[in-house]
């Protein structure tokens, strides 16, 4: 079958569905989706390396998990989905915190892009076991959060970046010319970042308020 996903306006009143890889389809359609922010006493969140299977973002570094609503499933089912399929992590609904919720359109390649209405959740972890699977990611670190907001205030200083609002600003075709990953040194590991993610680290939402 295939993964039909929510449209909706900019309210978030569902307008619609459509399958998943002709919502992605340049110019991308508005829909629903989750980005999840999973911490640990020491700090850390943790990032994962996209699958190469992916139609947007292959092989970018992004938070957690981030994920499309399907019809007729709520954000935090979703963020569950998506905890349990790309990092075989299961959670209770009662664990996530949920933080705010922003709209950002992103450029992701001649074919497929982003236009989401993201909710985002937050989750924090004692100790977790990580089981990656192979067709979502392809590898996965711990991240300090305080090195990741400092070397991502650095890398936005010097090369500029797009924000949620700049993002929505701009025409399809100016986001195609100009926005790109943004390259960092984390942990040791040269990454490529993913556009939705710099923004929201830009605009303070990877953290509880």
């Amino acid at each position: 079958m295939s993964e039909q996903i929510i449209l909706v306006s900019t309210d978030d009143t569902q307008v619609g569905t459509l399958e998943k890889y002709t919502a992605h389809q340049n110019p991308p359609k508005r829909h629903r989706a989750i980005s999840v922010w999973l911490t640990n006493a020491r700090g850390e969140v943790l990032f994962q390396q996209r699958s190469s299977k992916k139609i947007v973002g292959a092989l970018w570094w992004a938070n957690t998990v981030c994920g499309n609503v399907w019809d007729g499933e709520t954000y935090e089912a979703c963020a569950i989905r998506r905890l349990k399929g790309e990092l075989g992590i299961s959670v209770d609904q009662m664990v996530l915190k949920k933080g705010e919720k922003f709209e950002y359109k992103a450029y992701c390649n001649q074919q497929y892009s982003e236009h989401e209405v993201d909710q985002i959740f937050f989750m924090n972890v004692d100790d977790v076991e990580v089981i990656a699977n192979p067709d979502e990611v392809s590898d996965y670190s711990w991240i300090s959060l305080e090195e990741l907001k400092k070397v991502i205030q650095a890398a936005v200083s010097e090369q500029g970046y797009y924000t949620l609002q700049t993002s929505l600003e701009a025409s399809w075709n100016e986001l195609a010319e100009n926005m790109q990953p943004l390259p960092v040194l984390l942990g040791g590991k040269h990454m490529k970042l993913a556009p939705w993610t710099v923004m929201m680290l830009q605009a303070g939402l990877a953290e509880t308020k």
